[in-house]
């Protein structure tokens, strides 16, 4: 049975890098095109449908960023002293 990387539980500094850019940039743009360049409110009702998956995209990766602390900071302080 051969082991299964899995890219969310499991981030490497890589997939961190990826997702982290990928959602700046997909929420740079829709906000930009919600508000026509900031002149107007991101939260008028016409936009509020989208507020949501705004919110949802940012939970995720900083779910991703979390897990990836996570990994490392227990390694680093579970060492056995001799």
């Amino acid at each position: 049975m051969s082991k299964e990387i899995n890219w969310y539980k499991n981030p490497t500094k890589k997939t961190l890098i990826i997702f982290g850019l990928l959602w700046l940039v997909s929420n740079m743009l829709l906000v930009l095109a919600l508000t026509d360049l900031f002149t107007e409110s991101i939260l008028k009702t016409n936009n509020i449908l989208i507020t949501p998956y705004i919110i949802g995209s940012t939970s995720a990766v900083l779910g991703l960023y979390l897990r990836y602390y996570k990994k490392n900071n227990i390694k680093l302080n579970f060492k056995t002293a001799d």
